[in-house]
């Protein structure tokens, strides 16, 4: 999976037995059964979402290469209306030969270039035997500098809007932390918690 630069030019936890100090359960305030459901339930839910945002990770930006495809989530907007920031391009090696102008394509604009770019094929020109393609981003108000593309180029030839976004964030050290991390952290100390107030219990039967 890549990230893309683009150019703009412009029964257990639901009631506890003893209270957090230890207090017998005739003892402990009516509320405290009802506050640690609420946290489970706060716990599961963030669990699930976590779960749902790395098994999308995996199914946009894995499973497609399965098929021969690339994938790239969209971090600009260059190419908006038509491709939104947030969004996921997929798109599928194609002869250079068969680009057409209008074409959307995924490239390395130099070999320098640590990430590709998308924008839309205005202008094609043979010089030499070597074909050179222009390009320019819906968004902005100039073209891009001509590039001879490799002999297999990459056609963008589907996007999903939004989902790139869980991608990206899930990728990062912050959104691997928070969507991962901390819900497994709160749910082993909820499991923790659980335990050591069975365990006073049974000490006191």
């Amino acid at each position: 999976m890549d990230f893309v630069k683009s150019r703009r030019r412009s029964g257990g936890l639901g009631s506890l037995p003893l209270d957090p100090l230890g207090a017998p359960e005739s003892l402990a305030p009516k509320t405290t059964g009802a506050w640690a459901q609420r946290v489970w339930a706060v716990a599961t839910l963030a669990g699930h979402v976590a779960a749902l945002v790395l098994v999308l990770a995996v199914a946009v930006g894995i499973v497609p290469m399965f098929f021969g495809f690339r994938t790239f989530v969209v971090v600009s907007g260059s190419m908006e209306p038509t491709i939104a920031t947030g969004s996921v391009a997929i798109a599928a090696p194609i002869p250079t030969q068969n680009l057409q102008v209008g074409d959307v394509i995924a490239f390395s604009p130099s070999s320098e270039a640590t990430l590709p770019i998308i924008h839309r094929i205005v202008k094609i020109d043979e010089r030499d035997g070597v074909r050179y393609v222009t390009t320019r981003g819906d968004a902005n108000t100039s073209d891009d500098a001509p590039l001879a593309l490799p002999s297999k180029g990459l056609l963008v030839i589907a996007t999903i809007p939004l989902v790139g976004y869980a991608v990206y964030y899930a990728a990062q050290p912050f959104g691997t932390l928070v969507l991962v991390w901390a819900p497994l952290i709160l749910l082993a100390v909820l499991w923790l918690k659980d335990r050591v107030v069975k365990s006073r219990q049974a000490r006191q039967v």
